[in-house]
């Protein structure tokens, strides 16, 4: 029996992933949190895990339009799963899109997030990286966002 459903959420650039959290195990040195949204070099795909491309990764229609087609769940959801997506552009043709699912129905996983970085080419978005962090419930893992397994 489904007790809830996901409800998506439309975010901002702020670098927050929609749950209050806004970093994890991927600190630097400095102890600074990497923003999971930069579009400076490659810094903001530090702590992601690199994933293979879908086999299709040019489409028409907006990168968050995009990433959720790919990666969002559409069916009901038991529990507080939420789900938020957010940009930044750092040109008009270069986007990137985190998009952060919360409360999966996971033994171990707790939450996914994952960096999509699209190129525009014509009157279509070309999706060039995808990286993808985990956050483990408490006792399966690391508690933070990190590229390393749940357990």
């Amino acid at each position: 029996m489904l007790s809830g459903c996901g409800k998506p959420v439309a975010g901002g650039g702020d670098g927050s992933d929609g749950a209050g959290l806004s970093g994890g195990s991927t600190s630097s040195d400095s102890g600074v949190e990497p923003d999971p949204l930069s579009t400076v070099g490659n810094g903001g795909r530090t702590g992601f895990a690199p994933q293979p491309l879908p086999a299709t990764t040019s489409k028409r229609g907006s990168p968050t339009d995009i990433a959720r087609a790919l990666y969002g769940i559409t069916e009901p959801v038991e529990g507080d799963y939420t789900e938020r997506v957010q940009t930044r552009t750092s040109d008009p043709s270069n986007q990137v899109v985190l998009l952060t699912q919360m409360g999966l129905p996971d033994d171990s996983v707790r939450g996914q997030r994952r960096r999509l970085e699209f190129h525009r080419q014509g009157s279509e978005w070309q999706l060039e990286w995808v990286g993808v962090q985990v956050q483990c419930w408490p006792g399966r893992g690391q508690e933070d966002w990190s590229d390393a397994p749940c357990g």
